[in-house]
């Protein structure tokens, strides 16, 4: 029951997280070797961890949607530090309520109790129900390939369990959900992706958990053009249906696994997937037209929702005294043009790019209130342990020492004045009241 929860989660996190970038792609596999030798950069420029300049236990983090038992062993050290450290993290969404969830899985569905047989033209969706069909009698083999083989599955329960209620869905969901059917997601869909791996490690160490956008702001993909919708699905299950491509897709999220490690995102990402050499001109403007519209709503839209909901927590952040904060994010979201990294910038945080060999930044404490902060910067290492840890304003204050006179006669105490009293803290009537009170158990005593 928990392994077919996770596995829903993941599925919907796949959904919401992982936007088709690459179901049209044609660019082929090239060894790894062959790509570093055109990015000469891309081993300084292998960590999505940044910083803010004036706030520097401030970190936001790229994440990727990928098993993390293939991601987590190859970020850097520094990720793992900061994240460690932090108090608070911030995902994309809401992963703690139910409630939330719930909410994002019923906008995906038609409203009046549609099915995709009346809204898709019988062409297309002949094509999508083919499709289907080809990955049920796929995922049997996949499983038996799998290398992860703690129970036996059945090919078509794995199947219903992914593609559930999908005639009932809205073609754009349909559209997003092409993407995560392929042999790496139905081999992994029992182990956490990065993301939901980060939650899962954070409420056991106990860490305050936050989210940054609502469901009725990624629900707003419905609001896209819906004829262009369609026609983008066409292409794809024509590129789909006709040769099969699902080793060249393979492949090509491999290289998205690839550019997440060197750092070239930006280009592969946002590139376009559109097959220029067989497409019409009017359908290739219409085809170009979802893409801009599909990239606007995915990530423009979103980041400067998200920027607005940083900076928010930010200025809550130093309200709360010192605590770090970890936003953790899709990659996509801090690369390219209209990321959150540059409209952090144009609102004057100085972002800062921390590479996987740099340190990160001490954190700084502006705590003119805090007295434990001044009771460290007035008292010496050798009289930590000897001064009572008291407010400053009375005369019975970490100032003030007491000390076993002894006489012939009797035992008295003596209060005086501490050598290394810092006079700056005392209003004029404990001053007075200090000397005042020296004077008389001098006079009483002699």
């Amino acid at each position: 029951m928990v392994s077919a929860s996770l596995s829903s989660l993941s599925l919907l996190l796949m959904l919401l997280f992982l936007p088709m970038v690459n179901l049209l792609s044609s660019e082929a596999a090239k060894s790894s070797r062959e790509q570093c030798s055109r990015h000469p950069k891309a081993g300084k420029k292998n960590s999505y961890l940044w910083t803010l300049e004036d706030y520097p236990s401030v970190y936001i983090f790229g994440t990727i949607h990928r098993p993390h038992t293939l991601i987590w062993p190859q970020i850097p050290r520094n990720v793992k530090k900061a994240f460690k450290s932090s108090k608070r993290i911030y995902f994309e969404i809401d992963l703690t309520s139910p409630e939330y969830l719930l909410a994002i899985k019923k906008c995906q569905y038609l409203p009046n109790k549609q099915t995709l047989m009346n809204v898709l033209p019988s062409r297309v969706f002949n094509k999508l129900q083919n499709y289907f069909n080809y990955i049920q009698s796929q995922i049997s083999k996949w499983l038996k390939e799998n290398k992860i083989k703690d129970r036996k599955e059945s090919g078509d329960k794995v199947f219903e369990d992914i593609t559930k209620n999908w005639e009932r869905k809205r073609p754009i969901w349909i559209l997003l959900q092409l993407g995560s059917l392929n042999k790496e997601y139905v081999q992994s869909r029992t182990v956490p992706p990065l993301d939901l791996y980060l939650f899962f490690k954070g409420q056991q160490a106990g860490k305050n958990v936050g989210h940054l956008e609502s469901p009725e702001e990624h629900c707003k993909v419905n609001n896209l053009n819906s004829s262009e919708v369609i026609t983008y699905l066409d292409e794809i299950l024509t590129n789909y249906n006709h040769t099969r491509k699902e080793k060249d897709n393979q492949l090509s999220r491999e290289n998205l696994m690839y550019h997440y490690f060197c750092g070239n995102l930006s280009t592969y990402l946002f590139s376009s997937r559109v097959n220029v050499s067989r497409q019409p001109s009017s359908t290739l403007q219409t085809l170009r037209n979802f893409e801009n519209s599909l990239t606007e709503e995915l990530f423009l839209r979103r980041n400067k929702q998200i920027t607005r909901k940083i900076i928010q927590e930010i200025k809550l952040g130093r309200m709360r005294r010192n605590r770090k904060i970890f936003f953790a994010f899709g990659a996509g979201h801090l690369v390219g043009k209209g990321s959150i990294i540059e409209l952090l910038n144009s609102k004057g945080f100085k972002p800062k790019h921390i590479l996987a060999t740099d340190k990160l930044p001490r954190s700084r404490r502006f705590k003119m209130n805090d007295q434990r902060y001044w009771r460290k910067k007035l008292k010496s290492k050798k009289e930590k342990n000897k001064v009572a840890k008291q407010s400053f304003p009375t005369i019975t204050s970490t100032f003030l020492k007491t000390e076993q006179v002894v006489t012939q006669e009797n035992k008295v105490n003596v209060y005086y004045r501490s050598p290394s009293m810092n006079l700056g803290v005392h209003t004029r009537y404990n001053i007075f009241m200090t000397f005042f009170l020296s004077f008389v158990f001098h006079n009483v005593i002699y």
